[in-house]
């Protein structure tokens, strides 16, 4: 498949069928099944593909379970479906991870309560989950403390239980793989590129008014369809968002993750930041453990941060929980935020199922759509739904799915099978980096191969990360900036610390690639840097020691 690349003459020069905005997990999803079909397709992104909120997720590809709290049988086989999904499409980039709870003598958490949920769960779901997953089961005291790393409760435990889900440890190369896979499909695909205009040709939508960010032009994208994919923001090109909305955000913590996978307990009541009836979850990650799901109402003009007392309020809930890890670290070392659609019955919880809206349908001008979708599980699946209805409006009845079509380097069985005959096959200098890189990169691995030994040395001797993933970064996946590569192409920056040593030769390698002159890299690198202690709590976070992640 050929390298992307950058070119916004491409985007004015031509008429597409559809124009999405946005390149989250459901613009990049949509883009990709509209080409499947094959429409002509155009994917724009103000800022980098998948660097908002989507990226900013648990990481959890959920298989419905928790729905079966509010008996919603469709939405749990909808959601265990769309979890084989991405085991099938993408499976270098997820892996199984093992959840446990505590079970109590009463409540929600009551051991005989949780084993009859368990039986209907697998019952329902037996033939459409991922065949890697365990059957979920109920386990002992001791089982549960070991899995947990131990707990501390004020309420007797009789034991645990314990489910798998999907664990994608770095979503931002999902939605990478998905665009990959769109632009190979036909699909003109370009970030920094801002809609800040619809274009209207007869009073209906025929394209948008496009600012390049990076050359700062502007330009008309002409299409016979425009879908506004940008989530929270979607519908601003109309009229302004008026929609209620959430800040949702996880704390990334100090201290080692538990030992078994994630490890999740009751909440507790807290007054600002509504988390009744709800479980928290500590997720393993390469920067420190993620402990979230919190959310708490907002607006589109207010900072997107949330406030200080709402994040003092779950900490102390976490303090005061009646059951919460023995050892688990209490001090967050920085919080990744996103903003979410709210339920507008329920504006402190999440919207629970795509919005999809169709603006000639509510006195809007045709021509235009717009999707928001709350879940990373089942954003494909709604953007599978959109398409085959736009799809069907431009007249084309091609019956596909990207749900049997393998993302960009997904075309494989078994990762760890793949980096075995790579390694097999590769200078052993090379060798210790493409288990690394299979995960990253799946079947795509083999370009970084022909590169050559002299290219996979690393950048420096405090981190793994080699020139030749940066340059790869560069030549083949649309990276513009030094952030780009250290946040979401490589895992440059996915540690507990930002390895000083390497950032510089990266920004060596990219300064030679792209032409920059010294002022120019420098400036790279104080903006990486920047972030990074931003998300460190040193500028710019909505309370002391509590930085931003976006």
């Amino acid at each position: 498949m050929p390298p992307m690349r950058r070119d916004v003459t491409e985007l004015a020069g031509r008429r597409h069928d559809v124009l999405v905005i946005g390149a989250g997990i459901a613009g990049a999803a949509l883009a990709r099944e509209l080409a499947l079909r094959g429409l002509a397709v155009a994917l724009i992104d103000r800022d980098d593909f998948g660097a908002a909120t989507s990226a900013s997720s648990l990481r959890i590809l959920h298989g419905g379970l928790r729905y079966l709290q509010s008996l919603d049988l469709t939405r749990t086989r909808a959601s265990a479906r769309e979890q084989a999904v991405w085991a099938r499409i993408a499976p270098h980039l997820v892996r199984p991870l093992a959840c446990c709870v505590p079970t109590t003598r009463t409540g929600r958490l009551r051991r005989g309560k949780l084993a009859a949920a368990f039986s209907l769960y697998d019952a329902l779901t037996a033939r459409l989950r991922p065949p890697v997953l365990p059957r979920p089961r109920l386990c002992s005291l001791r089982e549960l403390h070991a899995q947990a790393g131990g707990l501390e409760a004020r309420v007797p435990l009789t034991g645990g239980a314990i489910w798998h889900e999907l664990l994608c440890p770095r979503p931002e190369r999902l939605i990478l793989a998905l665009v990959r896979d769109a632009a190979g499909l036909g699909a003109v695909v370009c970030n920094y590129a801002e809609a800040t205009a619809l274009y209207l040709r007869g009073g209906r939508v025929a394209g948008a008014v496009v600012r390049d960010c990076i050359a700062d032009g502007s330009f008309v994208v002409r299409a016979r369809v425009v879908v506004d994919a940008t989530g929270p923001w979607a519908g601003r090109l109309l009229h302004p968002v008026s929609r209620p909305l959430l800040v949702a955000w996880n704390l990334v913590l100090d201290g080692p993750s538990p030992p078994g996978g994630a490890v999740g307990w009751p909440a507790g009541l807290i007054e600002c930041v509504r988390l009744v009836r709800r479980l928290l979850f500590l997720v393993p990650a390469a920067e420190g453990p993620i402990l979230g799901t919190f959310y708490a109402p907002t607006r589109l003009d207010a900072p997107p941060t949330p406030q200080p007392a709402h994040v003092a309020a779950a900490l102390q809930a976490l303090r005061c929980a009646t059951v919460r890890p023995a050892a688990g670290p209490l001090e967050p070392r920085a919080v990744q935020i996103g903003l979410l659609p709210a339920d507008p019955r329920r504006p402190w919880q999440p919207a629970q199922r795509a919005a999809v809206v169709d603006y000639a349908s509510a006195g809007g001008p045709p021509g235009l759509y717009s999707l928001a979708t709350e879940k990373l599980t089942t954003a494909r699946l709604a953007a599978e739904r959109l398409a085959r209805r736009v799809a069907a409006r431009l007249g084309q009845t091609r019956t596909v799915s990207g749900a049997e079509r393998p993302v960009f380097g997904g075309d494989l069985d078994d990762p760890d099978a793949l980096a075995c005959t790579l390694q097999g096959r590769a200078d052993p200098a090379i060798g210790p980096h493409i288990a690394r890189w299979v995960r990253s990169y799946g079947t795509a691995a083999r370009e970084l191969l022909d590169a050559g030994p002299e290219a996979a040395v690393p950048l420096a001797p405090d981190s793994a990360v080699t020139r030749i993933e940066v340059a790869h970064a560069v030549r083949s996946e649309m990276a513009v900036t030094l952030a780009d590569v250290a946040f979401r192409r490589t895992e440059l920056a996915a540690g507990p610390s930002l390895p000083a040593r390497a950032l510089e030769a990266a920004s060596v390698v990219m300064a030679g690639l792209l032409g920059w002159s010294e002022r120019r890299r420098r400036a790279e690198v104080a903006l990486v840097r920047a972030q990074w202690q931003a998300r460190r709590g040193r500028s710019g976070s909505p309370a002391p020691g509590l930085p931003i992640a976006y």
